[in-house]
Parts: structure tokens; C-alpha cells; sequence
């Protein structure tokens, strides 16, 4: 995300308590591997992590520039169809435990509510990853592992 100054992240899971001890400690923890947990102001109130650098715009003025990784629970999805970034696009999404999100038109109304225009130029894309443990068949398996897709790596 570092590598890309306009992107934000989405972190979801089926109830939102959980994401701090999971997701969230997860983050810290790579941030930590990678030398940058001192860069980002990580919240738990509300929980998010968020990182302000200068940067120059197009002519050569500076500005600080703020991306976030924000985390919703799917225990109310409806607060997630609205939900937006200060700057730059939410373009990156990661959905922990996506078996437990066993409604797929739950899945595609996130999917579809962070998405926006992405800048050309800027590199950016949309990416949405789903990690999970799976222990009986769904939705998940139907959709990306029974019938792959060319812009789906499994």
C-alpha cells in the first residue's frame, strides 16, 4: 500500500468486534517485519491505521497526503455502502475468514460500494482478497474455485 501513495484498504470480517484481535494485529505485526509501524498512527478508537506523508502534486507543491486502512464488520453492511476515503481511492479490500460471510449478495454489495474511477496513470487497481480456512463448500467455492476466472489467482 506504501508503494502506492492514492490507495486505501478495506478490512472486513462477518463481526466487526473480532477484527481487532485478528486483522488489525495481524497489520501491526507486518508492520513491525517491515520497519514501518513508526510511520502509521494506528487507532483503536475508531479502528483504523493511517498514513500521513508529504508529498509534491504535479507541480511541484507539497502536500500531505493520507491513506487509510479502515475495518467494518459485516454485522451491519449497510454502514459499509457508504463508506469513503479522504484522499485517494479505496480501491484494496480483504475479507478474513470470507466463509463465515455466507451470504455472496452481502459479499457483492461491499465489492460494490468501494468501488470508484481510478486515476489514470496512477497504477492502480482493484483487488479484492479473501483468506480463509474452508471447511465445508459455499458460495466461495462455486464462485472462485469450481469456475476460475482469468483475473482470479486461487
Amino acid at each position: 500500500m506504501m508503494k502506492y501513495p492514492q490507495a486505501n484498504t478495506l478490512v472486513v470480517r462477518k463481526v466487526e468486534r473480532t477484527l481487532k484481535d485478528s486483522c488489525y494485529t495481524d497489520l501491526l505485526w507486518a508492520m513491525d517485519r517491515l520497519g514501518v509501524r513508526n510511520k502509521w498512527k494506528c487507532t483503536v478508537n475508531p479502528l483504523e491505521m493511517r498514513l500521513e506523508r508529504k508529498m509534491k502534486d504535479a507541480d511541484g507543491r507539497l502536500y500531505t497526503n493520507v491513506q487509510k486502512i479502515l475495518f467494518r464488520g459485516m454485522d451491519d453492511p449497510q454502514k459499509i455502502t457508504s463508506i469513503a476515503v479522504e484522499q485517494g481511492v479505496l480501491c484494496w479490500g480483504w475479507f478474513e475468514e470470507a466463509y463465515q460471510i455466507t451470504d455472496e449478495s452481502l459479499f457483492n454489495m461491499v465489492t460494490m460500494s468501494i468501488r470508484g474511477d481510478i486515476p489514470e496513470g496512477s497504477g492502480l487497481f482493484f483487488q479484492y482478497t479473501l483468506t480463509f480456512n474452508p471447511w465445508r463448500e459455499n458460495w466461495i467455492k462455486k464462485r472462485f474455485f469450481d469456475n476460475p476466472k482469468e483475473d482470479v489467482f486461487t
